[in-house]
């Protein structure tokens, strides 16, 4: 399995110049009452995590804050001008003979990012000396603050028998080693030792059988170093909590609006609709009064279906239904005619002497409505 290149283990040239850069940081990052646009919180491996990266949130804020404090503005560089106002200054700065290259890095990428790590990181320690010189909050700190001596004399926690140097900085659990130049070595060498805390335990305990000198370093790691890194982190971790519960209360509360702000559905009737409801209930209502006279009481006390009304029979009905009986076969029309104009013998006696008077008369059925007329 592939192993991940980063700054901190290309190349040990590149050491002196991380650890400065978080260095600056760790020694500037309180004094953000004094005019300088602070610092984002960071760690080591936040800085080389965020090197080797294409986007880095973090770094753009590093660079902004750098970028505001060397221009000395009041209000922050705000992130998508950060190319453009950086390139500006190391133009300048080739211009005076401030740095000690041919051409403008920037000039050749579209965005800082594009930039290799090595390169970010040298910008970066420019864009710190840069501070130093330029910034008046920086020289505000440097004049007014208690110990304000020590931010630029940092010294190293102690050695050991080869002579080499060891540095810690901050509250990280990251310790370097310088390797003084020799004859061999044109320049010294810085490279890292522990990187979490176990490390450093583990590699304490190797000075504690050393020399004196292992031993008083022995000692500083145990007493001043392994304390404040303990300290550091148990804060992260009550702060990652903190954020944690800040995230479920937000969406919790979230949640909870989403509920209370749903409406129940409101159902909305026409006046038509409402009329013909009012129609529905009279029909329904008629008809249970319909439905309670069709039934009465027998001497039983049981209930019995009361039968309807029967019509009264037509005249002459016996020969009405004889002659049904013979023609069954008759068109519908005709055998009502000859239903209609059946009359009895009486009624055909009275009805013939109307005819022979020369009056006409009109044949009604039972219900007096004119059917046909005879002349």
């Amino acid at each position: 399995m592939p192993t991940t290149t980063t700054i901190s283990s290309k190349a040990t040239q590149f050491q002196w110049e991380f650890a400065y850069i978080y260095a600056f940081v760790c020694n500037f990052r309180e004094y953000t009452d004094h005019g300088i646009h602070s610092f984002p919180d960071l760690q080591p491996e936040d800085l080389e995590q965020a090197l080797e990266m294409e986007t880095s949130e973090l770094l753009n804020n590093l660079l902004s804050s750098f970028l505001s404090n060397i221009l000395n503005r009041k209000k922050r560089v705000d992130n998508k001008h950060i190319f453009k106002e950086l390139s500006k200054l190391i133009n300048t700065k080739l211009q005076t003979f401030e740095i000690n290259l041919d051409y403008n890095p920037l000039s050749e990428v579209s965005s800082f990012e594009n930039l290799s790590a090595p390169v970010k990181l040298n910008i970066l320690r420019w864009m710190v000396e840069w501070q130093l010189q330029e910034s008046s909050s920086i020289h505000s700190i440097l004049d007014t603050a208690p110990k304000s001596s020590e931010l630029l004399r940092t010294q190293p926690i102690g050695s050991d028998s080869e002579k080499r140097t060891y540095w810690h900085f901050g509250d990280t659990a990251w310790l370097w080693r310088e390797q003084k130049a020799t004859l061999k070595k044109a320049s010294t060498q810085w490279e890292i030792v522990c990187r979490d805390l176990d490390e450093l335990e583990e590699f304490s305990k190797t000075l504690s059988q050393g020399k004196r000198v292992e031993k008083d370093l022995y000692q500083y790691i145990i007493e001043q170093v392994i304390p404040i890194v303990e300290d550091a982190q148990r804060k992260r971790e009550r702060k990652a909590r903190a954020m944690e519960r800040q995230i479920e209360a937000e969406q919790l509360i979230t949640t909870r609006r989403l509920r209370t702000n749903t409406k129940p559905v409101k159902y909305t009737f026409d006046d038509d609709e409402d009329d013909y409801d009012d129609l529905d209930d009279e029909e329904k209502y008629g008809d249970e009064e319909e439905g309670e006279e069709e039934f009465s009481d027998n001497e039983s006390g049981g209930f019995k279906v009361k039968e309807p009304e029967r019509p009264k029979p037509l005249r002459a009905s016996s020969r009405l239904n004889s002659q049904r009986q013979t023609s069954q076969s008759s068109s519908p029309i005709q055998t009502s005619i000859e239903e209609t104009i059946v009359l009895t013998e009486e009624e055909s006696q009275e009805k013939g002497k109307s005819h022979e008077n020369g009056h006409s008369h009109t044949i009604i059925n039972e219900v007096d409505e004119p059917i046909i007329s005879i002349e």
